[in-house]
């Protein structure tokens, strides 16, 4: 009846077939890869898809009957995207990525004991060292994306003093030997990059 009262207005038939993604999420940890996973529902099953993202077209892997994979891999930011086969198209799909806590920068000082009569020393990007007992030794970190930075020896965890936007310090008076992390957290990853 619809039909009938507005004639003027073209009607095209019911696509014979519609996408569906099999991703619950799609997001991303930066620099990880993340495998988008799409099947058909319908009549008619495609034989070959393609998928968009920018402003360029890959074919999907063909996973078999009505199923299609596209692995998109070192993603560093959000990608927009769409899967179409046979003139039909799927909706709109935004993978988005979470920022990951790094170190860009590790500088330790060490400060020894004033008997000694040792100048003090700087070490960069390095975390293995040996010093005299009673060396006073500061981490330097220059982080990016990151909230907080964590001291980690067996159970006990310390925390870095934020004194920058992206820089972070910690010290500690060596005793004795002790093996050490790390890590760098932020409101998505906790604990992600452990050195």
């Amino acid at each position: 009846l619809d039909r009938v009262v507005h004639y003027r207005t073209a009607y095209s038939p019911p696509a014979p077939f519609s996408f569906l993604l099999s991703n619950n999420n799609l997001e991303v940890i930066e620099g990880k890869s993340i495998v988008i996973e799409a099947f058909t529902k319908g009549e008619l099953i495609p034989s070959e898809t393609k998928i968009f993202f920018n402003d360029q077209s890959y074919f999907m892997q063909n996973k078999g009957i009505n199923e299609f994979a596209y692995n998109f891999s070192n993603v560093s930011k959000p990608i927009d995207f769409f899967v179409e086969a046979n003139g039909i198209r799927s909706q709109n799909y935004r993978i988005e990525v979470i920022k990951t806590p790094t170190i860009q920068n590790l500088t330790i000082t060490l400060s020894y004991p004033s008997y000694l009569n040792k100048k003090n020393e700087e070490i960069r990007n390095t975390g293995n060292f040996t010093v005299p007992e009673g060396t006073l030794v500061k981490w330097k970190a220059k982080t990016k994306q990151t909230d907080s930075v964590s001291f980690t020896v067996g159970k006990t965890r310390n925390l870095f003093d934020k004194i920058g936007a992206s820089d972070f310090e910690f010290q500690q008076q060596i005793r004795k030997q002790l093996s050490y992390e790390i890590s760098t957290s932020n409101e998505a990853l906790s604990n992600f990059e452990t050195l």
